[in-house]
């Protein structure tokens, strides 16, 4: 981001313009290190640790966790239907098996 990179440069320089000030100008490149080790942008992280990043996010948290809920309920509902259900079935016979004779 071009603004954060621009007011990162701006906190030294200003630090900078003070020379007599050794403390706030230590404290100016401080910062910007702490700002720089905060970790690695988005689009140079390799793709699982991106996603690990993305989900740990407190934006993003909730909707994984429900994703997760979703996709075990289909797992429960897809590995509860047993072969006696699947011959009942009216969308199973029409659009599985073809079986349009009941229209």
């Amino acid at each position: 981001n071009k603004s954060r990179a621009h007011a990162r440069g701006y906190i030294v320089i200003r630090a900078e313009q003070d020379p007599g000030d050794e403390e706030a100008l230590a404290r100016a490149r401080d910062k910007v290190s702490r700002r720089r080790q905060r970790g690695t942008m988005w689009h140079k992280m390799p793709w699982g640790q991106f996603v690990a990043h993305e989900i740990m996010r407190a934006e993003t948290y909730p909707f994984v966790i429900g994703m997760g809920l979703i996709f075990l309920m289909g797992v429960k509902i897809a590995t509860g239907v047993t072969e006696e259900d699947k011959k009942e079935s009216k969308y199973y016979k029409q659009f599985v098996l073809g079986d349009r004779s009941g229209h």
